[in-house]
């Protein structure tokens, strides 16, 4: 066998090699993927009851909590990613409606902590003119929208100054003392405000 074909039989072999690593990944990433659809199966095959132990129930909320969560991971296409965040909205809240008040506070901790962090250190460092900008945007984003425009409605009943007491004192001062029911209507705002300021830094 000569060095050429030697040389091309070896390059073609490690070509395949890399390809199958590649194939491997996106295969992965495809069962991986997390959609409404799995979240909304996982709830229907787990159901909450009473009948369950704090400890089976902490884990049932823990799963569907970090299932809703890596709904935005890896998403590039905006559109799609805000109709999988208003999904995963609505089945956080229809989940949220049978939990104890202890659970809903753990299940927003890891729900809209996440968001809430992400969204914190940026917003906060602005001034205040631009944190105005991006707010009002937001909202204006947000009426356009039938399916925000109800959580709106509730938290600006709630507090009438909140937008306000954001803009002045930023994110971190406002949630610490919001309810959890303010704090779960807040979640589309954060992640509208958190798309927002990603796209101002593309």
């Amino acid at each position: 066998m000569s060095f050429r074909t030697l040389f091309w039989i070896k390059a073609v072999a490690a070509l395949v090699a890399v390809w199958a690593v590649v194939w491997g990944i996106l295969s992965v990433a495809g069962v991986f993927k997390m959609t409404p659809e799995k979240i909304v199966s996982y709830v229907e095959e787990n159901p909450l009851s009473e009948g369950q132990t704090a400890e089976e129930r902490r884990a049932i909320i823990e799963e569907v909590a970090a299932r809703l969560n890596a709904l935005d991971v890896g998403e590039a296409e905006w559109d799609k990613l805000e109709q999988q965040r208003r999904q995963g909205r609505e089945l956080g809240r229809d989940f949220f409606s049978q939990l104890t008040p202890e659970e809903q506070r753990h299940f927003l901790e890891l729900r809209i902590g996440k968001v809430f962090e992400q969204m914190m250190t940026v917003f906060n460092d602005m001034a205040p003119e631009k944190r105005k900008r991006v707010v009002e945007r937001t909202l204006r984003d947000m009426e356009e929208e039938p399916e925000d425009r109800e959580g709106l409605a509730r938290l600006e009943d709630s507090d009438p100054e909140m937008f306000d007491k954001i803009v002045n004192e930023g994110l971190r001062s406002y949630y610490k003392t919001a309810s959890a029911e303010t704090k779960l209507d807040l979640a589309p705002v954060l992640e509208k405000m958190q798309s927002r300021v990603n796209r101002m830094g593309r």
